[in-house]
């Protein structure tokens, strides 16, 4: 048997839910702040040399709305920005945003969270609909977590649907959190419904690592004698783990 409560619309919990509430547009990514944006003068270092790099060749399609600056300090440290160039009521953004390891995590961010209702996206119920799809591919494909922060992955993503509000990796693990109790309340509620007697069997392998693994498995036969399978628990084990 397959619990799977991701794409159950009427039953799964909601991005949102109550009780686990998800702020999907207040991410933050792994290895660097939100935003880091320059907003006063006093704040940079005294004689920088601020290059602009307008209409420069960049590859992710998030630079359609940015310009590319570069900011030399008077030690010649080079630092990232992109500077907002969306207008909305005929004002420029000109917001700043620093460009950590190289990636654009930090101005799809800017774009999401502070023009998110400039642009054409879908409505909540959709979105959150789009998002249980995405676990369910991570989950059911053993995909890494940080594939969401994968510069090419969120540029196919949004060829294919720039409507869709793509969540970060915080959120993510949040989700997958709520899916699993969700999905382990579930379980046993259907074997309390649908069975009388259960088969349990534990399996001892090891992977090509040599990491060792037991997993537990629940069988049983459901009301229309059809056969129910159910993963219980797959644990590590460490070395050694013979018989």
């Amino acid at each position: 048997m397959e619990i799977d409560p991701i794409l159950n619309e009427d039953t799964a919990p909601s991005v949102e839910d109550e009780s686990h509430s998800i702020n999907i547009s207040a991410c933050e990514g792994p290895n660097s702040s939100i935003e880091e944006v320059i907003t006063d003068n006093h704040k940079q270092p005294k004689k920088q040399k601020l290059e602009r790099r307008s209409g420069s060749k960049k590859r992710s399609w998030v630079w359609r709305h940015f310009d590319s600056i570069i900011v030399t300090d008077k030690d010649g440290k080079e630092t990232h920005y992109g500077e907002c160039q969306i207008i909305k009521d005929n004002i420029r953004c000109t917001q700043k945003i620093k460009i950590v390891g190289g990636t654009t995590s930090n101005l799809i961010h800017h774009l999401s969270s502070v023009h998110v209702n400039d642009n054409k996206t879908h409505p909540k119920a959709r979105n959150d609909f789009l998002i249980r799809s995405l676990l369910k591919f991570i989950i059911r494909e053993n995909m890494p977590l940080n594939l969401v922060s994968k510069e090419s992955f969120q540029e196919f993503v949004h060829n294919l649907d720039s409507a869709f509000i793509m969540p970060c990796e915080k959120t993510v693990k949040q989700l997958i959190h709520v899916t699993y109790n969700y999905s382990t309340n579930l379980l046993k509620q259907r074997l309390e419904l649908t069975s009388k007697t259960v088969c349990l069997t534990i399996d001892l392998w090891t992977a090509r690592n040599r990491q060792g693994f037991l997993g537990i498995t629940c069988s049983w036969i459901d009301e229309s004698f059809k056969m129910q399978e159910a993963l219980l628990t797959l644990s590590y084990l460490k070395y050694p783990h013979t018989s």
